[in-house]
């Protein structure tokens, strides 16, 4: 049984993500191209990784593992709100700007850019980190 969001998509690869808001129409979501990880130390090492000083992986980069928290290093990945499911014309769509810190990978959430798109614990949440372009939407806090 899954216990949140992030026990879905780790070790799936890449992978695109829709979350309606609860009780609205707004729709946001992200690409992934890397995927989300174990986070756990021992458990790189089904990667052939040592869980310290490494670099690499699918042409990515992991950068800065911290206890068991690491960002993900892609030029590749996005973020996207829409206003309502039926008005996909009015898409915004936020490109990585900081690839270094495009995807956080941690323990309980699914992060794009240590906050600009964050899913945790049922809710949804947006905000301007600077590693993703602006989307001109401050979200805290929604159920999904």
């Amino acid at each position: 049984m899954f216990n949140n969001i992030q026990d879905i998509c780790t070790e799936h690869g890449a992978i695109l993500i829709l979350i309606q808001v609860k009780y609205s129409e707004k729709i946001f979501g992200g690409y992934n191209p890397i995927g989300w990880h174990n986070n756990n130390p021992c458990s790189f090492n089904n990667y052939g990784l040592n869980g310290f000083g490494f670099n690499g992986f699918n042409n990515h980069g992991f950068n800065g593992l911290n206890n068991h928290n690491q960002y993900l290093n892609t030029q590749e990945s996005f973020i996207f709100s829409f206003e309502s499911n039926e008005d996909i014309k009015n898409m915004k769509i936020s490109r990585v700007i900081n690839s270094s810190y495009a995807i956080y990978n941690t323990g309980n959430s699914v992060n794009f850019g240590g906050g600009d798109l964050n899913l945790e614990n049922g809710y949804v949440s947006l905000s301007h980190s600077g590693n993703y372009e602006n989307l001109d939407i401050n979200l805290k806090r929604n159920r999904y």
